[in-house]
């Protein structure tokens, strides 16, 4: 088999990267007689990611995406890591600053769902994700009301 050659910006290729990780990740739940083959690809994936540019916002949150079960105390790292970094100012562009509102989302949901909770905190960086990205509704409809069934 012979192998194409594209020359892309490498913040798309590392974009391209993380989005393979992810449907490899799906697929391992999709497609359990090959889980083991899409886990292996999702490793490739993120390792190749992480080697064009191991400090990319989208690199760092897929990694903490796919290994949050596995290993939360190195996802909460790389999570707290990501929302610690100033806000985007020019969120419609693709550059690296996508990670940020995802990594608030995720640490969020994280927050809420692992023991011990941390309710306020969960809410705190909700509210912040939907401030980077005005009417998400994952967080809008979703996110938000889970954390107020928990506040109760």
């Amino acid at each position: 088999m012979s192998k194409l050659i594209i020359n892309l910006p490498d913040s798309l290729l590392r974009s391209i990267e993380a989005l393979a990780a992810w449907l490899h990740g799906w697929l391992y739940t999709a497609d359990p007689a090959n889980k083991d083959a899409h886990m292996d690809a999702v490793r490739r994936h993120l390792a190749r990611a992480r080697e064009l540019e191991p400090d990319n916002p989208r690199v760092l949150w897929e990694t903490a995406y796919v290994s949050q079960f596995r290993d939360n105390t190195r996802t909460r790292q790389v999570l707290e890591d990501l929302v610690r970094r100033p806000d985007p100012t020019r969120p419609h562009v693709l550059e690296p600053d996508w990670g940020i509102p995802e990594a608030c989302m995720l640490l969020a949901f994280n927050k809420l769902n692992v023991e011990p909770k941390d309710v306020a905190g969960s809410e705190m960086l909700a509210r912040r994700a939907l401030e980077l990205r005005p009417g998400w509704h994952y967080v809008e409809k979703i996110l938000l009301p889970q954390i107020a069934a928990a506040r109760k």
